[in-house]
């Protein structure tokens, strides 16, 4: 893992000299707006606990208008079981490069897998969960059937056979301004969503690399993200998936994602999903010769909305900017580029009738192959040859 991880969130230390409680009387828990009535303090020295479980255990009275706060001081914490919050209760830190929750929490079940434990109306904030792995699953942040907010976090799992920043099942937490991590292992997830999962996902960077197997930067299964504002990079392994959508809805607004150096390469991948994608630009290029990059697959009755965006494919034997596999997406302001592979093109159709509209197609090999498609105002480009393209996209 790079220091870039950590470089990116660097926010204030809060120092602890003179701290006491009594200073906090009317502190706010400011996503919820609500007052906070107890502070327990974290610290190395001085505070009311020196670990931070205990400190969380300890409370048993927290409601709607009893609220609590854990402050956790600057740090590095070790953490041998997984923190368990509780509903109204507001975990934070001094900062993500101030206060370090760390453990090899990680063996064959996923809720005991986890350095954090979310709940229903409780916060995280201004730390770092940093899972080091070990055995079956290694999580950072871990959501089943919780909605807690997540502001100012970075979270990693790394180290296990299977890898993941933050595991929501039938959950719907708000992750804003943070870091999601994962890798090395088989399988690494940066924010993995299944079984009704429907996380609002903002201004957050997500990097997935090194598992042997697959890499995931946002994985829905039955799920239905909201995505904005968010950065993903993948690479690695035989498969990297920046963003991966079974069975799901998700909203992808003003998002740039990234997959290289994998034997399959996709930017995003859609499968019996209806997704919106607006202002979006992903890009794939070759791990060897052999590579197959797809900067957008869409496939199984994935009927795509695609609007003002642009995708990149490139090297390797099969570059595809746009795949359609039965399928008929919708393409508004699109630019779909393929090149530097043995066999490039801009978009390829099975039994596939897109509609492309105000839109550049562009491929070495050919612009727009297969299928059905119809064009209005699209231009097609092929190798350095421009032609305006008719209704039938010929």
């Amino acid at each position: 893992m790079s220091t870039g991880f950590f470089k990116k969130f660097m926010v204030p230390v809060i120092l602890l000299a003179g701290f006491s409680t009594a200073m906090w009387a009317d502190f706010y828990v400011i996503p919820i707006n609500k007052k906070v009535e107890h502070v327990i303090l974290v610290a190395k020295k001085g505070g009311d606990f020196t670990d931070v479980k205990a400190a969380m255990d300890s409370i048993t009275d927290a409601n709607e208008t009893n609220r609590y706060l854990v402050y956790v001081g600057p740090g590095v914490y070790t953490v041998t079981e997984t923190i368990n919050l509780k509903p109204y209760v507001t975990l934070k830190g001094s900062g993500v490069n101030a206060t370090l929750l760390k453990g090899a929490v990680s063996n064959d079940s996923l809720a005991s897998s986890a350095i954090i434990s979310g709940a229903w109306n409780a916060g995280i904030l201004e730390l770092t969960a940093f899972n080091t792995g070990g055995g079956t699953y290694s999580i950072g942040i871990y959501n089943n059937t919780q909605d807690p907010f997540i502001r100012n976090v970075t979270t990693i799992g790394a180290g296990g056979t299977n890898n993941y920043g933050i595991y929501n099942s039938s959950s719907a937490p708000i992750i804003s301004n943070s870091g999601a991590y994962s890798y090395d292992g088989t399988v690494c997830y940066g924010i993995f969503n299944t079984s009704n999962s429907f996380p609002v996902i903002q201004d957050t960077e997500i990097l997935a690399n090194g598992g042997t197997d697959s890499n995931y930067g946002i994985y829905d299964s039955s799920s239905g993200s909201t995505i904005n504002g968010v950065n993903i990079e993948v690479q690695g392994g035989s498969s990297s998936y920046a963003i991966y959508s079974t069975s799901s809805n998700p909203s992808i607004n003003n998002v740039t994602a990234h997959a290289y150096n994998s034997t399959y390469n996709y930017g995003i991948y859609f499968d019996r999903s209806n997704a919106t994608v607006t202002n979006v630009i992903t890009s794939v290029y070759a791990g060897d010769s052999n590579s197959n990059n797809f900067g957008i697959y869409n496939t199984r009755n994935s009927d795509t909305q695609m609007t003002d965006v642009t995708v990149q494919a490139g090297g390797g034997a099969k570059s595809r900017g746009i795949y359609n596999d039965s399928s008929s997406p919708t393409m508004i302001n699109v630019t779909a580029t393929a090149k530097d592979a043995v066999s490039s093109l801009g978009i390829l159709n099975i039994s596939s009738s897109p509609k492309i509209f105000h839109s550049t197609i562009s491929g070495e090999t050919d612009d727009i192959s297969g299928g059905s498609p119809i064009c209005h105002y699209t231009v097609g480009i092929v190798g350095t040859t421009y032609k305006d393209l008719n209704t039938s996209c010929q």
